[in-house]
C-alpha cells in the first residue's frame, strides 16, 4: 500500500516494473489488492504509463475521494 486515506477507505497502489518481475510478486500484489477490496477498501491502480501525465492521477485520485465521501456519506 502506497498511499491510505483511512477515513476515506482508499488505497492508491502504484505499481513500478518491480511488480511484474516475477510470478511470485505479481500474485502477491494481486492477492493484497483483494484483500484490501474484500474489507472495503476502494483501490486505485497507478502504472508508470499513469505517471506520465500526473495531473490525470491527481484528477482521478481527488475524483477517487469525492466518489469515496458521497459512498460513505463523510459529508
Amino acid at each position: 500500500m502506497d498511499f491510505l486515506w483511512p477515513r476515506h477507505r482508499l488505497v492508491v497502489e502504484c505499481h513500478g516494473g518491480h511488480h511484474f518481475q516475477t510470478d511470485q510478486q505479481r500474485l502477491a500484489d494481486m492477492h493484497r489488492v483483494r484483500r484490501l477490496r474484500d474489507h472495503g477498501y476502494r483501490v486505485e491502480e497507478i502504472s508508470r504509463l499513469d505517471m506520465q501525465a500526473p495531473d490525470e492521477v491527481v484528477a482521478r485520485v481527488t475524483r477517487a475521494l469525492a466518489a469515496q465521501e458521497r459512498l460513505l456519506r463523510l459529508v
